[in-house]
């Protein structure tokens, strides 16, 4: 499993309106995961519209490839 953590401390904004607070985003063999601290994927009716407070741990041409991919995913 390949696993890379693409950003920290992230304020999540939902679908459903729901906010989320220190949420990782985090890359598994391929696949982009919103992830809360309580292990909770953000995906489907509660997908992630919108971030902001984070601390980006990849470059930024990555984390833009990243944000894409999940938006590809959650269509």
């Amino acid at each position: 499993m390949n696993e890379i953590f693409v950003a920290t401390g992230i304020t999540a904004t939902c679908a459903d309106g729901s906010v989320h607070d220190d949420v990782v985003m985090k890359v598994i063999d391929g696949v982009v995961i919103y992830e809360t601290a309580d292990g909770k994927h953000l995906c489907g009716d509660c997908c992630v519209k919108s971030i902001d407070g984070a601390t980006f741990l990849a470059p930024l041409s990555y984390v833009t490839l990243a944000i894409e991919q999940y938006r590809k995913q959650e269509a």
